[in-house]
Order: structure tokens, then sequence, then C-alpha cells
């Protein structure tokens, strides 16, 4: 089971509104672009990772519904994150290159100026 919220994040004005997700399938997948993403599994890094663009997905809801979402952007990037969580798969996982595509997470404290 996963949960995702979008509501009012300015890259997706039509979020599906907070999604609890039990055993999500995706269905179909089109597109494919590069993103920055962090996780609160790993604090300390970002990572550039490919994702599709658009994503299908089936789950049960919490009331034993089967239910199915489609969505583009940024809130099926971040469903089809929550989803490799399930899958026990991390965005270090996901990327091309452990050199060249994870970046130190910078935070007020360390920033100057």
């Amino acid at each position: 089971m996963c949960f995702v919220d979008c509501t009012g994040h300015p890259a997706v004005p039509d979020a599906h509104g907070p999604l609890v997700m039990v055993n999500p399938v995706v269905l179909a997948h089109s597109g494919a672009e590069t993103g920055r993403e962090g996780c609160l599994s790993l604090p300390e890094v970002t990572a550039n990772v490919e994702r599709a663009v658009e994503v299908s997905v089936r789950f049960h809801d919490p009331d034993g519904v089967v239910r199915e979402v489609g969505t583009s952007g940024f809130e099926a990037r971040v469903i089809l994150h929550e989803i490799d969580h399930l899958d026990g798969v991390l965005i270090l996982d996901r990327v091309r290159s452990l050199a060249l595509d994870v970046f130190p997470r910078v935070t007020r404290s360390r920033r100057r100026g």
C-alpha cells in the first residue's frame, strides 16, 4: 500500500487528490522524461531519474473498491516513485550513472550567503 497526494503542488493543477493505493499495478505508460527526484529514504541526495510521462494505474482503495487512475507529468512521477518502493526499488537503482546523476541535497544550512 502507498499514499500519494499532489494536491496543491504547482506542477499538478488537476491532481487526483489523496490516493491510497493497495496493490497498485501499472496498466500502461508512455513517454519518458528525466527529472530530479528526492526521497525520504535517502535524505542526503537527489538524483536524475527517467520515468514515464503518462501512466495508467489500477489499484484497490482502502474500502476494497477497484479504481483506475490515468495521469501525467509530476503526479505520474510521484506514483511511479511510490510503486517502486513497494517493489524494493530506490531512486539510486534507477539512475544511469551514480557518478553523474546523484547529487548532495542542498539544505538552507549548507547554502552560503
